[in-house]
């Protein structure tokens, strides 16, 4: 009797060793599919993360547009920021150049002559169209700052009277509206206001700071796709067209889009002027906090 009941203890051990067991193989089973699911969940957020890294903010070289620049321009790297130095004098000619020294107010305005002709080298005349404003081209002292990593901000901001950005010559970028009020004095080509740009599409204004408000055709390269100078966000301004030398559409609300370039071949989020307001930029799409002017 003893030993059949040690018998049927030792059965029932066993049967719950064996029940402990599938279970412990149960539980491990469940961890390894946990396991996998989850590295699954890391790969596919590590993709969203880096396509939101690609569109969303720049772990590019922005330097490699430095050589863009005119030789007039001194720009470097400083901490966090991109220098940018400039006299703000356009290299192309103007009407807005002093034709003759005497108009040149003792050397403050740009004065060029090296034929000894008496007449600005600098200086051109405009069309019949062409309705001049009093103001003439001075150089400026200007320092502009952009982020070296430029990045997307939650929302756009809208642009401002005064530089929106610089472009490769130095010359500021302005929005598409004349001071002092942005809500009706939107430059309009061939009206108003806009028979006082030059055939550059720019004018000084006072202290003859003189800037673009419309794509700077002296800028452009016969594809109208080169890099034409930094919005105040860092981010880059390209001509009207694409490296397949078609003009762009499905622009976003800011003139921009994230694509290739020639100087990023793997893309990059960049503006494109056009022809019809707003230009230059529509409204910023990045960060504006390491902006300096």
């Amino acid at each position: 009797m003893h030993l059949k009941c040690l018998n049927n203890d030792k059965n029932e051990i066993y049967k719950k060793m064996g029940e402990i067991l599938n279970f412990i193989s149960y539980k491990v089973s469940l961890i390894a599919i946990f396991a996998t699911i989850l590295a699954c969940v890391d790969i596919d957020n590590e993709g969203d993360t880096n396509q939101q890294l690609g569109e969303g903010q720049s772990d590019f070289d922005l330097s490699v547009l430095f050589k863009h620049f005119d030789e007039s321009v001194n720009i470097y790297i400083e901490g966090n920021n991109v220098v940018i130095q400039a006299d703000g004098v356009p290299g192309h000619k103007s009407p807005y150049f002093p034709k003759t020294v005497d108009l040149s107010n003792g050397g403050y305005y740009y004065w060029i002559d090296q034929d000894g002709d008496g007449i600005n080298d600098m200086w051109s005349e405009g069309d019949n169209s062409f309705r001049q404003n009093p103001n003439f081209i001075a150089e400026q002292n200007y320092t502009f700052r952009i982020p070296i990593k430029p990045a997307k901000a939650k929302s756009p901001t809208q642009t401002s009277l005064g530089p929106i950005g610089v472009s490769i010559n130095g010359v500021p970028f302005y929005n598409q509206y004349e001071g002092p009020n942005t809500a009706t004095d939107l430059i309009v080509p061939g009206q108003g206001v806009a028979r006082s740009l030059d055939g550059s599409t720019g004018h000084p204004a006072q202290q003859g700071r003189y800037h673009y408000h419309m794509i700077p055709d002296s800028l452009l390269l016969s594809t109208e796709d080169n890099f034409l100078g930094f919005a105040a966000d860092g981010f880059p301004i390209y001509g009207p067209k694409n490296p397949d030398s078609l003009n762009v559409s499905g622009l976003d609300d800011c003139n921009g889009e994230y694509g290739p370039t020639p100087d990023f071949p793997d893309s990059i989020y960049h503006y494109h002027t056009i022809s019809v307001a707003p230009y230059i930029i529509g409204a910023y799409c990045g960060d504006l906090s390491n902006w300096r002017q």
